[in-house]
């Protein structure tokens, strides 16, 4: 199954139509080549191992072929023309620092979306019809702080956004978004954090959306870079860690109920908070995983969770190749999580020195198998280390899900009295976050280097693995 996978993945990076044409073509000689092996009663399994993997290596190239190629005509001809545009807002307006973000699904176009900037505290709802006159533009490729270019036209191409309009001349909302799953999920989303802004004060607010919700927005530019500088971006966004706690929330509540009861009805609040949050790449992994793991509990049969991630990444790639090479939440949530499957028995045999209570090792060797399985790609990626962020993470994780409950409650009754002590576990990550980011030498830039050097990296940490294995 790995090497089907794997096989699967390679067809779609590497996608070259002469490429399949030969794969195709190897194919065929080996399937007839077997075929002739299996009438003579000869062993054929190896060449029939071989001649699926071929396929694999074909289908992964053919699936990204067929990705609808008709919207990048219609870029081109409207890229830097004056146009008026009418389509569905198909996900919550984002509040920025300074504007709102927009993501308009166009009617006469399919599989075409428009990223829209409108000014702060704009009325626009999900669901709601717009016609939009303005300049469309590419969106354009940037250097950043590390001098490094971030392909932002690729980057927002695998959700098939294609334009931009930063200045809309005019805005006029021809309908209402009516009533229907995804605007239910989000009235109740606004309402859930709007009654946390209500009761806790900036950055505390965002920082509670963000543990809980991804809605990290309003912390300001300042604050998410001493974030990234700490070390602790992943838990203002969501990922797979707040997904657990809140499936392990639901076996918790649920215990009292026959495990098939108790089964369906987290599977049903894991897939619906997958909704509420939007759906983005580290929350889908992990949901896919997660219901897997019911099944696998419901069954009685045993869970592998490297087999499981694998599956994950295989069905999300097969719905949208594009975010295997483009979409670095994709990638960074899967390397962290097979690192932290993987390497954790590594890191108990360095950390056996320190003691379990409270989870103390627990937390560590999990920490450490992440990040270090993560660490090359991130720095190639993104060029910065942070030195600093494996201290900050055994300071701040263990309080993340006390948080996360805390602000909850505060969510769901919006009173000053009971949002006290999610203030105070909040305002404590931000003390950490604050003081991490203030240390001298606690991020460092790393000048570019080779994607083979990545590669030795991953391969040496993989025969550490297959070592201690």
């Amino acid at each position: 199954m790995y090497f089907f996978v794997i096989a699967f993945c390679l067809g779609v990076l590497f996608h070259n139509k002469t490429f399949f044409l030969f794969v195709c073509l190897v194919s065929v000689i080996l399937f007839l080549y077997g075929l002739f092996l299996y009438l003579k009663g000869l062993p054929a399994k190896y060449l029939g191992v071989c001649f699926l993997i071929c396929m694999c290596l074909g289908l992964g190239q053919a699936r990204y072929f067929f990705i609808d190629t008709t919207p990048h005509a219609f870029s081109e001809r409207w890229n830097g023309e004056s146009v008026s545009l009418e389509g569905t807002v198909i996900s919550s307006p984002e509040q920025r620092e300074y504007r709102t973000r927009i993501i308009l699904s166009l009617d006469e176009i399919k599989h075409f979306r428009v990223l829209i900037w409108d000014e702060m505290y704009s009325d626009i709802r999900y669901g709601d019809r717009l016609r939009v006159s303005g300049i469309a533009k590419k969106p354009e490729n940037f250097e950043t702080d590390n001098g490094r270019i971030f392909d932002y036209e690729t980057y927002l191409s695998k959700d098939n956004i294609f334009l931009e309009i930063s200045k809309p001349d005019a805005i006029e909302r021809m309908s209402m978004g009516g009533l229907s799953r995804g605007s239910f999920l989000d009235g109740v989303k606004n309402w859930f954090v709007k009654n946390i802004q209500y009761v806790l004060p900036e950055p505390h607010s965002s920082l509670a959306g963000g543990i809980l919700l991804g809605e990290k927005q309003s912390l300001g530019k300042d604050v998410e870079n001493e974030f990234r500088i700490a070390g602790l971006s992943h838990i203002i966004v969501l990922s797979g860690y707040n997904l657990t706690i809140i499936a392990e929330t639901f076996f918790v509540l649920l215990g009292f109920l026959p495990l098939v009861v108790a089964s369906i009805f987290s599977a049903v609040g894991m897939v619906l908070f997958a909704l509420l949050v939007g759906g983005g790449a580290t929350v889908i992994r992990a949901t896919i995983m997660g219901l897997l793991a019911l099944v696998a509990r419901y069954t009685g049969r045993p869970y592998d969770a490297i087999r499981a991630l694998f599956l994950a990444g295989f069905f999300m790639v097969l719905h949208n190749p594009k975010i295997l090479s483009s979409d670095i939440s994709f990638q960074l949530s899967f390397i962290a999580t097979f690192g932290l499957i993987s390497f954790t028995p590594v890191a108990e045999k360095i950390f056996y020195w320190v003691p379990k209570k409270i989870g103390l090792r627990e937390i560590i060797m999990t920490t450490f198998s992440a990040q270090i399985f993560v660490m090359p790609w991130l720095v190639y990626q993104v060029g910065n280390v942070s030195i600093i962020s494996f201290v900050s993470n055994l300071l701040v994780l263990p309080s993340v899900p006390l948080a996360m409950l805390a602000s909850f409650i505060s969510g769901i009754f919006p009173l000053q009295v009971i949002a006290v002590p999610a203030y105070f576990l909040l305002g404590y990550e931000l003390w950490i976050v604050h003081v991490s980011a203030s240390l001298p030498y606690a991020a460092v830039s790393v000048p570019q280097f080779s994607l083979w050097m990545v590669a030795l990296m991953y391969a040496g940490l993989l025969f550490i693995v297959w070592k201690f294995k």
